[in-house]
């Protein structure tokens, strides 16, 4: 599969990001963002809300935080992406024509990446939970610091563009704290492309 260069700027900070998506991690053709996340959530065979299981026995453990997961989501700050520290790439979640989350990495796939998000009045830098670089980060990142994880879900395989070299998804950010988890279902997942300058 041939790597794709992304270019994200945010408040100034280039990012450049890449996908090789496994098929779990991209819609079925035809399948809509909400059909996406059912087929998500129902990945193991018990029939369960399995996702927040899946979030305790990934490499980020379980969220230890007891407050629950803010009502509304709340814009991140303009030096964001400057808070991920070095990267080649990202991608962000917007939702209400407000960027909420950030997220990036460096292109070597044996690093996972960094997001920034505001939960509950506190602009929160989170490790990565999965290797993959830049990559992972354009498939829908999870990301987390002890207290919460924050999950990226991205629908549809073909993105729209909206502008030149810029792609976007319907998403859903998914946040789960050791009180509960809420989900975000109504915002985009953006990239753009091009060569770093």
């Amino acid at each position: 599969m041939r790597k794709i260069p992304l270019l994200v700027v945010f408040g100034g900070v280039s990012l450049v990001a890449g996908c090789q998506c496994t098929p779990e991690q991209s819609a079925a053709p035809g399948e809509s963002a909400e059909e996406f996340a059912e087929r998500v959530e129902s990945a193991n065979d018990d029939g369960a809300d399995d996702f927040a299981d899946r979030i305790a026995s990934g490499p980020l453990g379980a969220p230890t935080g007891t407050a629950q997961p803010p009502e509304k989501l709340v814009a991140v700050s303009q030096n964001a992406a400057a808070r991920l520290g070095k990267t080649d790439g990202g991608c962000k979640f917007e939702q209400g024509g407000e960027t909420v989350f950030v997220a990036g990495a460096t292109s070597n796939t044996d690093t996972s990446g960094r997001a920034v998000v505001v939960i509950n009045g506190v602009e929160r830098v989170m490790g990565g939970a999965d290797l993959g670089g830049a990559q992972a980060i354009e498939s829908g990142p999870t990301v987390g610091d002890g207290e919460f994880t924050v999950s990226v879900i991205r629908g549809e395989g073909a993105p729209k563009e909206p502008a030149v070299n810029t792609y976007q998804w319907p998403a859903q950010l998914v946040i789960t704290s050791g009180a509960g988890q809420r989900r975000y279902p109504t915002g985009t997942w953006t990239c753009t492309t091009g060569e770093a300058a």
